[in-house]
């Protein structure tokens, strides 16, 4: 329970969180003062977005935390800034609000160590400080389970704390499809996107500067295929091949390649054409459009699962993992899969494993 005089924090590293912290702060914290902390990861124009986020009203103060040089080292600088043990909590402590300026909760997603640096940052100087986890995509739906020894001795040594041992619960669009044992957690529902929930579609628009007629050439489109984040070079290939089957078999025409934000417009040379040339989350492109007839197609995004836990839409889905030799999934992600597929879906999933089983249902 939360009074009205206290303070909350949501941190986000990506769009699609803040996409998920701006429902939550309206749609379950509303009337509750909430501040933001932006965490750069490289994005150029982190500036444009928070003075976009500001113009919404949604959050009460904006902080941008500039992670890149976290992010963007060579192996033997990562080990060199391990070593210097707090140095991520220190450059924290330069951009965010001081220790007299105390939040009650703490909103973070993913696995991310620059993003768990902003809650033992807070945590340090208010131990009473509770720290929630939401929904990104799907790792929230196992991560209990994730045994990540060598993250968990690495956040004691130089932290003194774990971020899943600490939270007190976690917010998902899907309770019932966790996974594994996740103790004393509380496990609560973000409510599935509305279309009709005016406030948040004008402040998801708002926060993200939309301009609906860059989405024109998405809105009729038959197959859309999410290129997967931070492939091999083996895996790129493969990609490339697939795109050339569907563009064969369906037309290329038919067909748009939803770029990851750090790949290359020219990444699949003279598909460019066909690439979405923006890098807007899915999950607001979907807010905007309504894709009904679309037929989605990956290795394993987890921007498919979305449309179903979100939105309660059920698309054709491809997941391709199984045709790329180089990729293999955990057993969490796996178990996820099997459940969503086989016990939560009412559209058509579709795994297959070979190019003549793929060309077969495509």
């Amino acid at each position: 329970m939360i009074l009205q005089n206290e303070k909350v924090l949501f941190v986000c590293e990506t769009k699609a969180q803040l996409f998920n912290a701006i429902n939550i702060k309206l749609n379950v914290y509303k009337g509750i003062s909430a501040d933001l902390c932006l965490c750069d990861n490289g994005n150029n124009n982190i500036g444009t977005l928070q003075q976009s986020v500001d113009t919404s009203e949604v959050f009460n103060n904006s902080y941008v935390y500039y992670t890149r040089h976290d992010t963007n080292q060579t192996l033997i600088a990562k080990v060199k800034r391990a070593l210097r043990s707090t140095h991520l909590v220190r450059s924290v402590s330069e951009i965010l609000p001081n220790k007299n300026n105390k939040y009650s909760m703490i909103f973070i997603s993913g696995p991310s160590s620059s993003v768990n640096c902003v809650y033992y940052h807070f945590k340090k100087y208010n131990r009473n400080i509770k720290l929630y986890l939401y929904e990104e995509g799907i790792f929230e739906y196992y991560m209990f389970n994730n045994k990540n020894f060598a993250r968990k001795l690495y956040s004691y040594v130089f932290y003194h704390r774990y971020y899943l041992d600490d939270a007190e619960g976690v917010y998902v669009y899907s309770p019932e499809l966790l996974t594994g044992n996740v103790g004393n957690k509380k496990i609560m529902g973000i409510p599935r996107i509305s279309f009709e929930d005016i406030a948040f579609v004008n402040a998801v628009n708002a926060a993200f500067d939309i301009e609906i007629e860059s989405f024109s050439s998405i809105k009729n489109i038959k197959y859309l295929y999410m290129d997967q984040a931070f492939p091999s070079e083996e895996e790129n290939i493969q990609q490339y091949q697939i795109i050339q089957k569907i563009a064969e078999v369906v037309g290329v025409d038919n067909i748009l390649i939803k770029l990851h934000p750090n790949s290359p417009l020219d990444k699949y040379k003279e598909y460019t054409d066909i690439c979405i040339k923006n890098n807007m989350a899915m999950e607001v492109i979907e807010l905007n459009l309504r894709l009904r007839n679309v037929t989605l197609l990956t290795i394993c995004s987890s921007s498919v699962f979305n449309f179903k836990l979100m939105f309660d839409a059920n698309p054709r889905i491809f997941l391709l993992y199984q045709m790329f030799k180089s990729v293999t999934i955990g057993r969490n992600l796996f178990k996820f899969i099997e459940v969503f597929k086989n016990d939560y879906y009412n559209g058509e999933i579709f795994c297959p494993a070979t190019m003549e089983e793929f060309e077969n249902n495509i």
